[in-house]
């Protein structure tokens, strides 16, 4: 007899194979996951020595500031005048430009004056008639009393003289009063300048007939100028004329002008509770011009002992505010509080004592305990 044996299928085969490479793979993957465990990617790895230029750390210091008052406003000529048209006609001359300095009396313009001069003629006239009636009319009353003195007029005649005379002194009033309107428009009619300064405005050229009230020209006087600020209700008590006031004007840079505040507004700016204040500032250069827009402080109380930082030298954490300092040639994180005072300063409040070497600006990979070396100043 045969016995028959039975090869295994070839299906059974090849699902040995295929459980033996995945059993091989999954031991490869669970190594390699060790391996990238073990070894961190150095993109995320930190720096272990970090170089730092002598412009980058400064010294925190105790600083004498004195308490001050932020003020803002805009520059305006403490004289200013603005000149019109006295009456209407036409302007036969213009002698002065925006931006021309002038002397008081100069003549800035000037009207046609042939009507003038022919109504004044004809006035002079009026008032040199009125005279003579009137030496006529005394030479009446002083025979009239005369006369009346020797009984030989009545008592009503005089009356009559006398009532002649005074109608007489009125007329040559009259007269003199429209030869004064006259004589007043003459010299009207030259637009002077009431005050030494500079042309701001014209609105006026030779040949052009203008209206009564016209604004023909603008005045001003820069060697004066002065600020109206608005401050705060709770600085007003620290605050009082006579105080200096340091003032820095756009387009100036940092260029620091005087001040002195001269007047406080006494009651408070109606929905703002703010307060205006007024600063007298001496320009005999002319300098500045108004229209300006000035920032100033106005120093109050004692000098306070503080630390002022660039306003880079503050950075974010997850725990909050603070700042870097190099301790042992490590960095160390500092919380810090302060108060910010402008845009680029800031006054620490807590967190620093002094004598700190504080890292000025933001450091890309900063960490605790991370070495520095500070290079030699160049």
């Amino acid at each position: 007899m045969f016995q028959m044996i039975r090869r295994p299928s070839r299906r059974w085969a090849l699902g040995g194979i295929a459980l033996a490479l995945a059993t091989i793979g999954a031991v490869y993957a669970i190594s390699a996951r060790k391996d990238v465990q073990a070894k961190p990617v150095d993109a995320q790895a930190k720096p272990t020595l970090m170089e730092l230029a002598p412009t980058d750390v400064l010294l925190a210091q105790q600083v004498a500031v004195q308490p001050i008052v932020l003020l803002a406003g805009t520059l305006n000529p403490l004289t200013q005048i603005h000149l019109h048209a006295p009456f209407d006609g036409r302007v036969a001359e213009v002698s002065a430009r925006p931006g021309d300095k002038v002397v008081a009396g100069q003549v800035l313009a000037r009207f046609d004056e042939t009507d003038l001069r022919a109504r004044h003629a004809e006035r002079a006239a009026a008032v040199a008639s009125a005279e003579e009636q009137m030496r006529v009319a005394e030479r009446n009353r002083v025979s009239g009393r005369a006369l009346l003195d020797q009984n030989f007029i009545s008592k009503n005649a005089f009356d009559n003289t006398l009532g002649g005379y005074a109608e007489r002194q009125a007329a040559l009033d009259a007269q003199k009063a429209q030869l004064a309107i006259v004589q007043r428009a003459l010299k009207d009619a030259k637009v002077v300048a009431p005050f030494a300064g500079t042309v701001s405005y014209r609105q006026v050229e030779p040949g052009q007939w203008v209206e009564p009230n016209r604004k023909l020209f603008s005045l001003v006087d820069l060697r004066k100028l002065e600020v109206e600020a608005a401050i705060p209700s709770q600085h007003i008590a620290s605050l009082m004329p006579g105080q200096k006031v340091r003032l820095r004007a756009e387009g100036f840079g940092d260029e620091v002008f005087e001040g002195k505040l001269t007047r406080i507004n006494p009651t408070t700016q109606p929905g703002t509770r703010s307060v205006l204040a007024y600063v007298a500032v001496d320009n005999p250069g002319e300098r500045l011009r108004a229209g300006l827009y000035v920032t100033g402080e106005i120093e109050t109380g004692k000098a306070d002992p503080q630390i002022r930082l660039p306003a880079t030298a503050i950075q974010a954490s997850k725990t909050g505010r603070g700042v870097w300092i190099v301790a042992d040639n490590k960095l160390k994180w500092q919380p810090v509080e302060y108060q910010q005072l402008r845009v680029d300063l800031v006054r620490i409040t807590k967190g620093l004592s002094g004598g700190e070497q504080v890292v000025a600006m933001p450091l890309k990979g900063a960490a605790e305990n991370v070495a520095v070396r500070l290079k030699p100043a160049a």
